[in-house]
């Protein structure tokens, strides 16, 4: 299974879950905010034109998306259960409808827009759910603004309920990995992508 597959079954708890995170929005001392990406399942494509141009930007920047899956924006093909590469529209779409997940925009008080948050793969089973962070906009990269998103996302998934946070980082990814490690703890693993890239598996009870 790919590490951000989403998981299937048990939906309608998740579904609660979910429900509550897609409607809050998350704000922290310094004025950064988690704000929903979707405020509406069946929105047009129109009320997302800024957030469409800001994702292409970033998915067409290498040194951003050297951090991300090989091929990000990606989905899963269900003919053929690979995950293959898409446009930033239809990967909106899709994301916007998952039942087991919860996604927001990185809103700085200066800098607007730089980045995506998701929580991933909830399961009601074990109540866990699986981190994601992209700062975009790569100029404010070593501003801390990882570190202070991450425990930003922990906050959200234990007011929603969840009891445990899991984690992947890239190795290579080294300002990732140490907010990481901070916040998550030692590495439960590792493992090898399908381009060879190595990454690091955390898992943390909430």
């Amino acid at each position: 299974m790919s590490r951000y597959t989403e998981k299937i079954g048990r939906l309608l708890p998740a579904e609660k879950i979910v429900g509550f995170l897609k409607k809050r929005t998350f704000t922290d001392d310094s004025g950064i905010q988690l704000v929903p990406l979707f405020l509406d399942e069946n929105g047009s494509d129109g009320e997302l034109e800024e957030e469409i141009k800001s994702f292409a930007k970033w998915f067409s920047d290498g040194e951003v998306t050297k951090y991300l899956l090989p091929g990000t924006p990606l989905l899963l093909n269900t003919d053929t259960q690979k995950l293959e590469t898409v446009s930033v529209p239809v990967w909106l779409k899709n994301i916007s409808k998952r039942k087991t997940a919860a996604h927001w925009k990185i809103m700085h008080p200066q800098y607007g827009f730089i980045g995506h948050a998701s929580l991933n793969a909830i399961d009601i089973k074990d109540m866990s759910c699986e981190r994601a962070i992209t700062i975009g906009e790569k100029k404010y990269w070593g501003e801390g603004i990882g570190k202070i998103v991450g425990l930003m996302l922990m906050k959200a998934a234990r007011e929603s309920g969840l009891k445990k946070m899991t984690s992947s980082p890239y190795a290579e990814n080294t300002r990732s990995l140490f907010n990481v490690e901070a916040q998550l703890g030692e590495s439960v693993g590792e493992g090898v992508d399908e381009e060879g890239n190595k990454y690091f598996l955390f898992s943390k009870d909430l």
